[in-house]
């Protein structure tokens, strides 16, 4: 399955190469969104989200702070870089998204100076479930000019089974996209029939502390910045 990597029209070109040279890895599988969720003035936020089927299924969400019109990826203060990971799965019976609470990873800060703030998890298929499609709604944003700036981005579409090395033919993908989803609250929490995950629940914000350094995460999460 090749890569699906989508840049938002909102992008100029020489923002898009720019990004194109100083941005995340990603996998040769996966679906990937990549773009600036925040423009105001001379700062920008891009916001990276992608899952893979490798790893039993993981996730890979960050977050970079922009400025001189956003074409320069600057190093920013511990505490100012904030990602938060939120796969979500669909449920071809209810024709539903489905927010996998156990996965989450709630919001993950900068512990040291950083051009960028990427945090990851595997084993999608032991925490949601296998043989289903998957996408990474990621939060990303930075702290500037005295509050957060920033927002949520849905990945693609990706199809995680029982194996990693599966090579059985997926169905079609979902017509219902999860950015739709998200963008109309029409995402339940933790089954078809759970309640209704509200636009609070599906895109919150970091605390408004810049200086608050959240603890090591838990469990296969992976922090890293450069």
């Amino acid at each position: 399955m090749s890569a699906r990597r989508t840049i938002a029209h909102s992008l100029t070109a020489a923002a898009s190469a720019a990004l194109l040279a100083i941005g995340f890895a990603g996998n040769a599988n996966a679906a990937i969104q990549y773009a600036f969720v925040y423009q105001g003035g001379s700062y920008c936020v891009a916001d990276y989200s992608e899952v893979t089927p490798t790893s039993g299924g993981a996730l890979d969400s960050g977050s970079e702070a922009w400025d001189s019109n956003c074409t320069n990826n600057y190093t920013s203060n511990v505490g100012t870089l904030a990602v938060n990971s939120m796969p979500l799965w669909y449920d071809f019976g209810s024709s539903t998204w489905i927010q996998c609470s156990d996965a989450t990873s709630g919001w993950q800060y900068n512990e040291a100076w950083a051009r960028r703030l990427e945090i990851t998890r595997t084993g999608l298929r032991y925490l949601c479930g296998s043989n289903k499609w998957y996408a990474n709604n990621t939060g990303a944003y930075a702290y500037v000019n005295g509050g957060w700036k920033g927002d949520w981005l849905p990945s693609g579409n990706e199809w995680v089974t029982d194996s990693s090395l599966a090579t059985s033919k997926p169905p079609a993908e979902p017509k219902f996209s999860a950015a739709e989803a998200v963008r109309t609250g029409q995402v339940r929490i933790g089954s078809p029939t759970g309640p209704k995950a509200t636009q609070a629940q599906l895109r919150p914000s970091p605390g408004t502390n810049p200086a608050g350094v959240s603890l090591a995460p838990e469990g296969s999460f992976t922090v890293s910045a450069e």
